[in-house]
């Protein structure tokens, strides 16, 4: 298996009320011998706190996550079970919304 970078592209996040996220993650497919992909993620730029096996998709979404900065990378991998070198990184800053204040009138005694 060639060893090729794989482009992460971030193509959309929106934040809901309740602060919570979403984002979705898209990449080139290969067109070599590749039959599937894992999305690794975290908040250090390692991206090692989590790994999912996404099949042949070029797309992943994520929700619920942390606040602070995430980082993302794809890898490819083969029949044999052999992986690609990593694509360089993504990172998504999660901010989340302050919380609204509520002002209220002085009461008059």
């Amino acid at each position: 298996m060639k060893t090729r970078t794989i482009a992460l592209l971030i193509l959309l996040f929106v934040f809901s009320l309740e602060a919570l996220a979403f984002l979705r993650l898209s990449w080139t497919l290969n067109t070599d011998h590749t039959i599937g992909y894992r999305v690794y993620g975290g908040i250090l730029s390692n991206g090692l706190d989590w790994v999912v096996d996404v099949g042949n998709t070029n797309l992943m979404v994520l929700t619920n996550l942390p606040p602070g900065t995430n980082y993302f990378h794809v890898t490819a991998y083969d029949a044999l079970g052999l992986e690609s070198m990593p694509s360089l990184p993504a990172f998504w800053t999660n901010i989340q919304p302050a919380a609204p204040k509520l002002h209220l009138p002085a009461m008059s005694q």
